[in-house]
């Protein structure tokens, strides 16, 4: 099968309506990892990126089996992932096109095609330099109201990313000036591939995300203040509330963060 996006099927070449056809396309190759491969290339006149699968190999599937994981085989995931999210108020990517070929796992076909977030910087990067420079309050508060919101809605929604790290976000650039001035950002959640989906997000994939956020902003002056600021936006109540009952389940989550960062570094972080 394969659906396209009414006004981007009008972009396509003649032949272009095909699975073959975006299989085969070429442009700047962003990401290759065995079967699976990432493409930003022209149609018409925007850019898209193209993610193709090419089946999976019996022993990935095996060994997400074995921890108790669903593999993920193709782009159907990134397709539901998608429509989820952008029904859920999470910003993400547009999507206009999936296709899927073949019913064996092993040697399936799949596509996932995306508009280019253009102009736009990843979080991780844009803070890199509030190592040099601290940002003031305003903005720092408003962007850590913001990731909790998008945290919020995702993992209270039943969704969970599995690569919940700062640089999944991409900021857009022309939000930056209102930030500064304490203005809520333009921030889109990308790399949906491994989302897992369910009624209710179970306590231990809350642990992951969460602990994986945390670790990748810990080099960025993060406060002891705006940990608790995230965690009353995150749960919607006030903090002796949201932390009344709820003290080992944080306690987790900063042990699953220094763990990471043990595993990065070697050596424990500083925390605030």
């Amino acid at each position: 099968m394969l659906w396209l996006d009414d006004t981007f099927e009008k972009t396509l070449p003649r032949d272009g309506a095909t699975i073959d056809y975006f299989m085969a396309l070429d442009g700047e190759v962003v990401r290759h990892q065995d079967r699976r491969r990432t493409v930003r290339a022209q149609i018409g006149a925007e850019f898209f990126y193209v993610k193709t699968h090419r089946g999976a190999r019996v022993r990935e599937i095996l060994k997400n089996l074995f921890y108790l994981r669903l593999p993920v085989i193709g782009a159907r995931t990134e397709w539901t992932a998608i429509q989820r999210f952008r029904a859920s108020g999470i910003p993400t990517v547009e999507m206009v096109a999936y296709g899927a070929k073949g019913r064996n796992p092993l040697t399936q076909r799949s596509l996932v095609v995306t508009r280019a977030l253009e102009d736009t910087i990843a979080l991780d990067r844009y803070c890199e330099q509030w190592r040099d420079t601290p940002p003031a309050f305003v903005e720092k508060r408003a962007l850590v109201d913001e990731l909790a919101a998008i945290s919020r809605r995702m993992l209270l929604g039943g969704m969970n990313h599995r690569d919940y790290y700062l640089g999944h976000f991409l900021l857009a650039r022309d939000s930056i000036e209102g930030l500064r001035r304490g203005a809520p950002p333009r921030v889109y959640l990308i790399d949906l591939h491994r989302v897992q989906i369910r009624g209710k997000t179970p306590r231990r994939w809350l642990v992951k995300d969460l602990g994986s956020l945390y670790f990748s902003v810990m080099h960025f002056g993060i406060t002891r203040r705006d940990l608790l600021r995230f965690i009353v936006r995150f749960t919607g109540r006030p903090l002796r509330h949201a932390l009344g009952g709820d003290c080992p389940f944080w306690s987790d989550v900063e042990r699953r963060a220094i763990a990471l960062y043990r595993k990065m570094y070697g050596h424990a972080p500083k925390l605030p």
